[in-house]
């Protein structure tokens, strides 16, 4: 990949499918990042199924199959953390840290490291762990959830 823009010399790793994650790390790539999207193995990105949106979406980008929750897969994710300076995760809920990836485990392998989930939009009344996605949502409030 050429080396531009502002951001050339930021490392940005993100895990997600659809569109909020994989649109930050393509804003990020535009400006000129090393965005690393980490594909999860077990599901696969249902927008691919869109003509032309994945090459739109996924240029600039490099991406890496895998299973970050299981043993090796974690391993070599850690590993791949100690040279990130932002990860983003897009995901249900606490879906990392239920499966023991927090910022505290992640903070370990580099504290200087900034972890984020995009905005999720949620109904009044869904609970907090529900996910809710949609282009325009009928919700008046967004919360963000990290």
């Amino acid at each position: 990949m050429p080396k531009f823009g502002p951001l050339a010399g930021l490392r940005v790793v993100f895990s997600g499918i659809e569109i909020a994650g994989p649109f930050a790390g393509q804003m990020f790539a535009e400006w000129g990042a090393e965005v690393i999207w980490i594909e999860n193995v077990a599901w696969a990105d249902t927008i691919r199924v869109q003509p032309n949106y994945p090459q739109l979406s996924r240029r600039n980008l490099h991406a890496l199959s895998l299973n970050i929750f299981k043993d090796e897969g974690r391993e070599a994710f850690l590993k791949l953390m100690e040279t990130t300076d932002i990860f983003i995760e897009a995901s249900k809920g606490p879906a990392f840290a239920r499966r023991g990836i927090t910022d505290e485990v992640l903070w370990q392998h580099k504290p200087e490291t900034g972890y984020r989930s995009p905005v999720r939009f949620w109904s009044s009344t869904a609970p907090r762990s529900t996910p809710i996605f949609r282009p325009i949502t009928p919700s008046p409030r967004p919360s963000v959830v990290t």
